[in-house]
């Protein structure tokens, strides 16, 4: 997840803070999005998340990458939002 610009155009998907990384994937796939917005308890944009960081996080490295690129796993989970 990442932080939603100040004039950022909000996105046509909304996703409740606390869902299974599948699910919201999945939730983009069917809306045929790139994006969605994080939304708290009471509706607010807490931030935003994209397919591919959803899909890394979801994907162990392949062995011979693994130490070449960083752990997005770890950034997404390190939020809460999905626990």
């Amino acid at each position: 997840m990442s932080p939603i610009e100040p004039n950022a155009v909000p996105s046509t998907l909304t996703i409740p803070a606390g869902t299974v990384l599948e699910d919201a994937a999945r939730s983009m796939t069917e809306a045929q999005v790139e994006e969605a917005d994080i939304v708290d308890g009471s509706g607010e944009r807490i931030g935003r998340l994209d397919m591919r960081r959803t899909i890394s996080a979801m994907v162990a490295p392949s062995p011979h990458r693994a130490e070449a690129e960083p752990d997005h796993r770890s950034a997404v989970a390190s939020t809460n939002l999905f626990r």
